[in-house]
């Protein structure tokens, strides 16, 4: 449910896209989905995310799937 002037869509690479997108509304907060990658480099964020993370001028919430969650408490238990 999400109207018409809220939505972004665009085709191209996300860590130009993103930060662009930002600066060209103004937007205070950013929120970006990340899924897991196996293993210790997937313990944090994914590569594209930590790109976008390092060139936003704004807030971020970085939202993980329920998968991912789930990987993440895996690690944790050892």
């Amino acid at each position: 449910d999400i109207s018409e002037d809220r939505l972004h869509v665009a085709e191209g690479p996300a860590d130009v896209l993103i930060p662009h997108l930002q600066k060209q509304l103004d937007a205070v907060v950013t929120v970006i989905g990340t899924v897991a990658r196996t293993g210790i480099s997937g313990a944090l964020i994914g590569n594209t995310a930590e790109v976008v993370l390092d060139s936003l001028e704004s807030d971020v919430l970085v939202l993980k799937s329920e998968e991912a969650t789930a990987h993440l408490a895996e690690l944790a238990r050892g």
